[in-house]
């Protein structure tokens, strides 16, 4: 679990969508933003550099975490390996806000 005192994102807030060839300047500059978002997809692996530097956004930063594997919009049922990996990586990251494309 991350544990940050910046826990919220506000309608005030400004903030940018985090893309990986930026993240190692973010983390060096911390700029004063309001926030990231993320695509969690791309944040699910076990571990790794970019999952570090995740931590080290996160622990300055409010993030929202947007993710598009759910498919809410899907005939079928929903994937419960999906749904419980990302329950785990909610609980680990504790962004501001999770959301999902209903596709």
């Amino acid at each position: 679990m991350i544990t940050s005192a910046r826990n919220s994102i506000t309608a005030a807030s400004v903030g940018v969508g985090l893309r990986a060839a930026d993240v190692a300047e973010f983390i060096e500059r911390r700029p004063a933003i309001g926030g990231f978002e993320i695509h969690r997809e791309n944040y699910f692996s076990a571990g790794g550099p970019h999952i570090d530097a995740l931590a080290q956004i996160r622990a300055d930063y409010p993030v929202s975490a947007h993710g598009v594997g759910l498919s809410l919009g899907a005939a079928g049922p929903l994937s419960t390996p999906h749904l419980d990996r990302l329950a785990r990586w909610v609980d680990w990251l504790e962004p501001a806000l999770v959301s999902e494309h209903l596709a």
